[in-house]
């Protein structure tokens, strides 16, 4: 008979690191950049639901332009 044993989220890092499945975290050159192409693509598709007369999806669209405008400031400094 096969016990299962659970493991903390610390513990599965720990394991996958071993089992080399780790991941590089990205730098925050590059988070920064991630976060400007996000919120160009954000803005540009809320230009998109404002055209098109669905002010819902385009107020949705511009604040998570914003958000992501903002994260990538923080990174940049």
């Amino acid at each position: 008979m096969t016990t299962f044993q659970s493991v903390t989220p610390s513990e599965a890092t720990a394991m996958a690191l071993s089992w080399g499945m780790g991941f590089a975290e990205l730098t925050n050159v590059q988070k920064a950049d991630r976060d400007w192409k996000l919120a160009a693509s954000l803005d540009k598709k809320g230009d998109e639901y404002f055209a098109a007369g669905n002010l819902a999806m385009a107020k949705v669209c511009r604040e998570r332009a914003l958000n992501s405008a903002n994260r990538a400031v923080r990174f940049s400094a």
